[in-house]
């Protein structure tokens, strides 16, 4: 039978090899936690890529959409511009079209009287040249 005294030295050298165990065993432990925690951080960084993005195509979209907005505004306003242009050189033409009958009618009143007073003149000839007639 073997007495306690001669188990305790195989129980000596068998506790580094116990702690040696549990010290890998740790290690490996924490080793996986870190190729976990690294392959966690990598998925994070990815995700954060792919927001990043995300975000810069939604920027771009936006400003080709504020782009668009101010082209079209652009548009809007040059057609009102043309639109009220046309409407300023209708309204001159219809104005020298009322200045040119206005015009007209002057000079053909003016034209008239002239007529009317040579008429008169003609008369107050004959008239004169009847009594000269009559004396």
């Amino acid at each position: 039978k073997a007495s306690p005294k001669a188990a305790a030295p195989k129980k000596a050298a068998a506790a580094p090899k116990k702690a040696s165990a549990k010290a890998e065993k740790a290690t490996s432990k924490s080793a996986a936690q870190l190729s976990a925690e690294a392959k966690k951080l990598k998925k994070l960084e990815s995700e954060l890529s792919a927001e990043k993005k995300k975000e810069k195509k939604l920027a771009s979209n936006m400003k080709s959409e504020v782009i668009s907005e101010v082209a079209k505004d652009l548009k809007k306003d040059q057609k009102a511009a043309e639109k009220k242009k046309k409407e300023e050189e209708k309204k001159e033409k219809k104005e020298k079209e009322e200045d040119k009958h206005k015009a007209e009618k002057a000079a053909k009143k003016k034209e008239e009287k002239k007529e009317k007073k040579e008429e008169e003149k003609k008369k107050a000839k004959e008239i004169a040249h009847k009594a000269a007639k009559n004396e």
